[in-house]
């Protein structure tokens, strides 16, 4: 990277991904030859772990690297630190004079919100309705009355499985906690206006879906009131995570059952909306169309 494309940046590990090398992915054969790696391969740094401070001594005397090579990866570390002005005098830190107010406040909370709306992907958005009266699926009208609206779907009315890893130490400023996250529930009723609330049937127990009541599920989407249907779908962090991959890129379990289930018994003119919550890729092929 710094030789071929002059990268002049800071390298830094995840925890723990030093010691991966030997006890998981298996590259380097011991404890001492990981640091050695990882400090050849340009490490600066591990976010925590012991993998290289605990090692790279023993690394060094056993003639894996050298204490030129430990030197070089140092003065650039502290180089760094000094250009970012973390060793200047603490009341000329600009970052040191943030108000504690700042956090969670309106302007903070827009600027979150604003991001959180670029961060969504329109797949489709096609036209329903027949002839001159065809329009778009996307956006829904507010008001609509009893029984018109109908949220299916395992993140129906979840919290907690909203928020990605390591939410309960961030919180959300002067709320914290998975009550503090609204419900797709809560939010698309607000969204409804003056409209009567949504029916809810999860169908699933949680988003790993192992069993769904498929004719529940095409007698609430088959109801003569039902003009939007709206399927809150996907992953959560049983399913992929921070140490925790997949081995299938589908929706899990019997969720496309459940959404084709839905689309099946849907009145041609109502409008069906798929909602995905996941932090990496569903493969939707099956459901196209």
């Amino acid at each position: 990277m710094r030789d071929e494309f002059g990268f002049a940046g800071y390298v830094q590990s995840d925890c723990g991904a030093v010691d991966n090398e030997v006890s998981r992915e298996g590259w380097a054969n011991n404890a001492t030859d990981a640091a050695a790696r990882a400090l050849a391969g340009g490490l600066m740094n591990s976010n925590c772990g012991g993998g290289l401070v605990d090692h790279i001594c023993d690394a060094i005397a056993e003639g894996l690297t050298t204490e030129a090579e430990l030197e070089a990866r140092v003065a650039r570390s502290l180089t760094l630190l000094m250009d970012a002005g973390l060793f200047d005098p603490l009341e000329g830190q600009p970052f040191t004079r943030i108000p504690f107010a700042t956090i969670n406040s309106e302007a903070a909370q827009a600027k979150n919100l604003e991001a959180a709306r670029q961060g969504l992907v329109l797949l489709r958005n096609p036209a329903v309705g027949g002839g001159g009266g065809a329009a778009p699926t996307l956006p829904l009208a507010p008001g609509l009355g009893d029984g018109a609206l109908l949220l299916l779907g395992p993140h129906a009315r979840t919290q907690e499985k909203l928020a990605g890893n390591y939410f309960a130490d961030i919180g959300l400023g002067t709320c914290a906690g998975p009550a503090c996250i609204p419900t797709v529930e809560s939010a698309l009723n607000a969204a409804n206006g003056g409209g009567a609330a949504a029916t809810v049937l999860e169908g699933c127990a949680n988003a790993t879906c192992p069993f769904v009541d498929l004719d529940a599920v095409a007698a609430a989407a088959g109801a003569p009131a039902v003009r939007a249907i709206v399927l809150a779908m996907g992953n959560d962090n049983s399913i992929e995570g921070e140490g925790h991959d997949r081995l299938d890129i589908r929706l899990p379990g019997q969720q496309k059952a459940l959404v084709r289930a839905a689309l099946d018994a849907a009145a041609p003119a109502a409008r069906v909306v798929l909602l995905l919550f996941n932090g990496g890729t569903i493969a939707l092929e099956e459901l196209a169309g």
